[in-house]
C-alpha cells in the first residue's frame, strides 16, 4: 500500500504492493496448447498463478471482501459471517499463548484489479478501492474469512500467511471454494486416539488444551467437557461425573445431555451445525440465569439442592425447554440469525419476555416432590408459563402456580 491514484471516474484507488513467493504448478504446460476432451483449446496463458505473502489482518480487511449469497449477490458463493465462529477464533488465541493459526488465507485477485507480478523482484501489485465492498474493486476471500475477522478481534496487528490466486475468474473462485470445503478430510478417530494415547504425547495438560480449544478427541463429548471445565461455562466445576475431581458435583450429566438433545430437536439449526453453536446458545442462556439469580444459584450449590431448586435436573430441562419456546417465537417475529446470537440479544429480546419475569423467590419455595418425570417437568414448565401470565396481568406472581407445595 504505497500510493493513491485517481481514476477517470474520480474513485480513490490504492496500490497494493507486497513481496512474496510466486508459485506456478503447471509449468510443464506453459509452452504448449492442450486440446480438452470437450474440444476446447487450453491456453497456457490462462494458468492460475499463486502468490504467497505475509500481511496483517487489519490490512487484509481493507483490501478484501466476500461475495456472499446471503448478501443477495448473484455472483456470491461464500458463507455469511458467523459471529460465533469469529468469537471462537478470538477465544482460541486468548486461552493459550502457544495457540497459533498457521494455515493460509486464500484470496482471489481478478483481472479487474490489474494484478501484476514482478518475478524478478517477487512482488505483487494490484489496485483496490477500500471505500466499497464490491467484488469489482477488492480482492475476494475464498477461504479464511472467519480466521481473518477472529484474529483481528484478538489483535489487529496479527500476521497471517496469504495465498492469492492471480487473474482468477468467478467460476474458478467458486470452484476453489467448493474444493477447499469438500476435499479436506478429518483424521480418523482411531488415528486421533493413537496420537492421544502415544507415550510421547502423555502430557498432563494435553487433554485440557484440546478441551479448551473446543476439539473433540476420542469418544469424549466436547459439550460435556466444555460445560464442566471451560472457564466461560456457567456450570464450570459442577457436573456430576468422575472427571470432576475438585468441583461440587451437583449438575447431573443427563440434564446437560437432555437439554442438548431437546434443543437440537426443536431448533434444527443446532443439529445441522457445529457443536460450538449449541454450546454458545446454551451457555449464554444459563450464564444469564446464573447472573439473574445469584442467591438461588449459590444456595443450590452449597446446599446441594436442599434450599434451592434452580439446578435440579428437572428444573434445568424444563427451564431450557421454556426458553426454547420463546426463542422460536422471537425468531418468527424478529427474523434473527442463530449464528449471530449475543448475550445482550438473548437477554433483551428473549429471556426478558419469559424467565426474566420469574422472581428469584420462586426457586426458594417448597416444591412438590417426584418432579424428575415427564409429568413433573411439564408441571414446572406450566408453572413458569403461569408466573409469566400472572406478572403480565398484574397479579401476584405465585397465584395458581401448581408446582409450589407451600408458599412462604
Amino acid at each position: 500500500m504505497e500510493k493513491a491514484l485517481k481514476t477517470e471516474k474520480k474513485i480513490e484507488v490504492t496500490e497494493f504492493c507486497k513481496a512474496g513467493l510466486v508459485l506456478e504448478q503447471r509449468v510443464k504446460d506453459t509452452d504448449k496448447k492442450i486440446l480438452h476432451d470437450k474440444g476446447e483449446t487450453y491456453n497456457p496463458d490462462d494458468n492460475i498463478v499463486c502468490f504467497t505473502y505475509i500481511d496483517k489482518v487489519s490490512n487484509i480487511i481493507q483490501y478484501t471482501t466476500v461475495a456472499r449469497q446471503a448478501d443477495n449477490n448473484k455472483d456470491g458463493y461464500q458463507r455469511v459471517i458467523n459471529d460465533n465462529r469469529v468469537r471462537s477464533i478470538k477465544k482460541f488465541m486468548n486461552i493459550n499463548i502457544k495457540n497459533v493459526i498457521p494455515n493460509n488465507i486464500i484470496l482471489a485477485i481478478g483481472k479487474e484489479l490489474n494484478p501484476n507480478i514482478n518475478k524478478e523482484e517477487s512482488k505483487l501489485k494490484f489496485f483496490y478501492n477500500s471505500d466499497e465492498e464490491s467484488n469489482k474493486v477488492k480482492a475476494l476471500i475464498i477461504d479464511g474469512q472467519h480466521r481473518v475477522f477472529g484474529l483481528s478481534q484478538y489483535d489487529e496487528n496479527a500476521e497471517v500467511l496469504v495465498t492469492a490466486l492471480i487473474n482468477i475468474d468467478l467460476l474458478d473462485q467458486a470452484f476453489q471454494f467448493v474444493v477447499i470445503n469438500n476435499k479436506s478430510q478429518s483424521a480418523k478417530p482411531v488415528d486421533v486416539k493413537a496420537v492421544i494415547n502415544a507415550d510421547s504425547f502423555r502430557f498432563e495438560n494435553f487433554s485440557d488444551r484440546l478441551i479448551e480449544a473446543g476439539i473433540r478427541y476420542g469418544s469424549t463429548s466436547t459439550i460435556l467437557d466444555y460445560f464442566d471445565r471451560d472457564s466461560d461455562s456457567p456450570f464450570n466445576g459442577l457436573l456430576d461425573w468422575d472427571l470432576n475431581k475438585q468441583g461440587t458435583r451437583i449438575v447431573q450429566i443427563k440434564a446437560i445431555e437432555d437439554i442438548v438433545k431437546n434443543t437440537q430437536k426443536e431448533i434444527s439449526y443446532f443439529k445441522e451445525n457445529d457443536e460450538s453453536e449449541i454450546i454458545n446458545y446454551l451457555s449464554l442462556i444459563w450464564t444469564i440465569i446464573k447472573e439473574k439469580y445469584p442467591n438461588a444459584w449459590e444456595k443450590a450449590v452449597d446446599s446441594k439442592h436442599k434450599d434451592s431448586s434452580l439446578l435440579k435436573k428437572s428444573t434445568i430441562i424444563a427451564v431450557t425447554n421454556f426458553i426454547i419456546m420463546y426463542t422460536k417465537f422471537t425468531k418468527k417475529i424478529t427474523k434473527f440469525s442463530y449464528n449471530s446470537l449475543t448475550k445482550e440479544f438473548i437477554n433483551d429480546q428473549i429471556l426478558q419476555n419469559c424467565i426474566g419475569k420469574v422472581p428469584e423467590e420462586f426457586w426458594f419455595q417448597q416444591w412438590h416432590t417426584g418432579l424428575d418425570t415427564s409429568a413433573g417437568k411439564e408441571l414446572i414448565f406450566s408453572s413458569l408459563e403461569k408466573i409469566v401470565d400472572n406478572v403480565d396481568e398484574g397479579l401476584e406472581w405465585y397465584k395458581s402456580v401448581e408446582v409450589i407445595k407451600n408458599f412462604t
